[in-house]
């Protein structure tokens, strides 16, 4: 190898490290090969100490980076129900890096299982507030839920009867005889079936089983017995507008008291 083939080699190495392809004299050899920089060109880095963790160092354009950034714990998220039911998972995160990972929070809602309601005569509660039920809640139906099964004048859940209904209230009257003479008194029996007769002794009294609202009638083949007390329901006249010999019960317990 010729001297110039060996300066021309060193003078090619050089532009090949600078990016130069000016020409090199050989006196300039030693200038160029002090410049050239070697390691990595950081020139263009654009990190911080904020963007490196903390105790880790780094070169930036500026030389050596000493990071600051924290390691955080990763946050456990609490759990609310509103009493609208609306569920919510919350977690407060540190500021910091955090590596990866899984955290869960759980939280039991008050159950409440399968049920079934039989409707009664008072309100009941099929689900109490605040309540997640497992199952479902039914209230049960009855198909003699009808108008024509119900008295009239009652509704019952929304329907409204329709069958008119007899009442069979049974009223225990005792008839007072005032009178010296035996008195006979002809009233309906429990039912409204027919009618019976009671002889009701002077000066004494005589107590029948009747249906409420059914009719009474006191006679005498001296007359017509005059009533002059009557309690449990309205007086009517009778055989005549004057001697009010007959009348009705309006209730279970009733006292009537007459006289010639």
């Amino acid at each position: 190898m010729t001297l110039t083939d060996f300066l021309s080699g060193i003078a090619n190495a050089i532009r090949q490290k600078t990016g130069s392809s000016s020409p090199i004299p050989a006196p300039d050899f030693a200038d160029e090969i002090l410049g050239i920089q070697t390691g990595t060109d950081t020139s263009d880095a654009t990190a911080t100490a904020g963007d490196i963790l903390s105790g880790k160092t780094a070169y930036g354009s500026d030389g050596k980076i000493t990071g600051t950034i924290p390691t955080a714990q990763q946050a456990t998220p609490a759990i609310s129900v509103s009493n609208a039911g609306l569920i919510t998972a919350t977690s407060n995160q540190a500021t910091g890096y955090v590596s990866g990972g899984q955290l869960s929070a759980q939280q039991q809602l008050d159950t409440q299982p399968q049920a079934e309601i039989t409707p009664g005569s008072s309100a009941q509660t099929a689900v109490s507030a605040g309540k997640y039920t497992t199952g479902d809640v039914t209230v049960v139906g009855d198909a003699n839920l009808t108008p024509e099964n119900i008295k009239s004048g009652v509704s019952i859940f929304g329907v409204a009867g329709t069958a008119e209904v007899l009442d069979t209230q049974v009223a225990s009257v005792t008839f007072r005889n005032q009178s010296s003479s035996s008195i006979r008194v002809s009233y309906q029996e429990p039912g409204f079936i027919d009618w019976q007769i009671a002889y009701v002794a002077s000066y004494g009294n005589t107590t029948v089983q009747m249906p409420v609202n059914g009719w009474f009638y006191v006679w005498s083949s001296n007359g017509y017995p005059y009533i002059f007390t009557f309690r449990g329901g309205a007086v009517l006249g009778g055989g005549s507008e004057d001697m009010h010999n007959g009348g009705y019960i309006s209730d279970t317990s009733a006292s009537v008291t007459f006289d010639m």
